[in-house]
């Protein structure tokens, strides 16, 4: 136990005798303090209905606050002195950085309240919950891993009015002394994103000091024609589904001219996000639709070089809008025109698997690259004549496409290897139009659903 003492004595006393502006400039400016009008309310995230009310005091100035959750020991064994040390270095650093610090007891009667552990804390809905409970703008948590004189430290920090992660870092290193340089690191790896959000509250705190006038309190109507879609903020907090084409939202305060981020989920479509700006009390806002997910295709082809002839196929997505297999197959005939000639059917079979790339599923262009094999099989009109088969591996065919909601018109090029197996007609070389004009190019109309 003393030599746990000394260590976090040690620790204490070289991060004191250290300039505190090892991090960032300081700049030697006097900030301006500007009261808090008492009528401000701060973003809040919705709470359970069995969970009690609690009242937390506020504070006269506008200085952006800090609440630090104590970093959850993962170690084997007892290293919880740790706990205290790191959440120390923390809260200097920040302190160094302009935020106030929310004091440790405040957050955790809240916690306790809602019966929320120090692991329950490292979900970042709980702690951006507990935080903004305490009126904080930011909350850091974490966790450290100790064995054999190494440690690894995990932190995340998390914007409270605006509902999201904004940085995360992960890193390793040995305990003792230099553990405070492990810390320091990790906080300048975050300071830039820390200052936007700190310019971010000063200048909203400004915004409400400035138009005392407006509406502290916001309910929002949202409407849609995806029947059943949830609705969520970020870090999965549930607001409702729609019902009926609309869904109220009046358990959250909302400052007017803010912004909110939701995230749409319905089964069997793409999950988006979405940006409202909210304009005015009591506004209705509709949401753009989502886009279904494509799990089957059809399709219908034409090749250069096979002119007299048309093709179908049939996809099944394996990851929607993404990666699939598919099968078609391509009619087609030969023919001369002239007395001498006869009539030659050939049937292009074969499978492919193919994976778009770059652009997203609701894109107007898309492209993407397949592969599969094969077989033409060909038949004279001739009776004496026998059934021919050229079998071919199809190793590189890349497409472009406009996509347009459930239908999309794309044009492939194609690479053919024929084999020369059993009975042919073309032996081993590459497909080419006639002449030698390059390989073929498919044309074709997709239908999906």
């Amino acid at each position: 136990m003393k030599y746990r003492l000394l260590i976090k004595s040690a620790i204490f006393f070289l991060f004191l005798i250290i300039p505190l502006n090892i991090l960032i400039p300081q700049d030697n400016t006097e900030q301006e303090i500007i009261p808090q009008d008492d009528n401000t309310e701060q973003v809040a995230i919705p709470q359970d209905e069995n969970s009690e009310q609690e009242s937390i005091p506020q504070d006269e100035n506008i200085e952006p606050k800090a609440c630090i959750f104590l970093n959850v020991n993962l170690s084997e064994g007892e290293y919880s002195d740790y706990q205290d040390i790191i959440s120390d270095i923390i809260s200097i650093e920040l302190a160094s950085l302009g935020f106030v610090i929310v004091d440790e007891q405040l957050w955790k009667d809240i916690a306790d309240t809602r019966e929320l552990s120090d692991y329950d804390l490292l979900v970042g809905s709980n702690a951006i919950s507990v935080a903004a409970a305490v009126n904080a703008d930011i909350a850091i948590t974490g966790f450290y891993y100790i064995e054999e004189k190494s440690i690894i430290i995990d932190f995340k920090c998390y914007s409270v009015r605006q509902n999201r992660l904004i940085a995360s870092y992960i890193d390793s290193g040995r305990i003792g002394l230099s553990l405070h340089n492990l810390i320091n690191i990790a906080i300048s790896e975050m300071v830039p994103q820390i200052l936007e959000v700190k310019e971010y509250i000063i200048q909203i705190n400004k915004d409400t000091e400035d138009a005392v006038d407006k509406p502290a309190y916001y309910e929002l109507t949202l409407l849609s024609e995806d029947e059943g879609m949830e609705v969520y903020l970020p870090e999965n907090t549930f607001l409702g589904s729609i019902v009926n084409g609309r869904l109220i939202i009046d358990t959250i305060p909302f400052i007017v001219g803010s912004e909110l981020i939701i995230n749409k989920r319905k089964q069997g479509y793409h999950s988006e996000e979405e940006l409202i700006f909210l304009e005015e009390v009591n506004q209705e806002f509709t949401l753009s639709p989502l886009t279904k997910e494509t799990r089957f295709a059809a399709e219908i082809i034409w090749t250069t070089g096979q002119v007299f002839g048309l093709g179908m196929g049939f996809r099944y997505y394996i990851k929607p809008d993404s990666f699939f297999i598919s099968a078609d197959d391509y009619l087609y005939m030969q023919y001369g025109f002239n007395e001498r000639s006869s009539p030659v059917f050939h049937n292009d079979l074969r499978m492919l698997a193919g994976k778009y790339l770059f652009f997203s599923y609701n894109s107007m262009f898309r492209m993407g690259v397949s592969a599969g094999l094969g077989c033409i099989f060909s038949f004279y009109s001739l009776p004496e004549q026998r059934l021919y088969t050229d079998f071919y591996i199809n190793f590189s065919n890349f497409w472009v496409e406009w996509n347009i909601k459930q239908w999309a018109i794309f044009l492939r090029l194609e690479g053919k290897y024929t084999l020369g197996i059993g009975r042919n007609l073309l032996g081993k070389t590459f497909v080419a139009l006639d002449r030698g004009f390059g390989p073929p190019i498919t044309v074709g109309v997709i239908r999906k659903w």
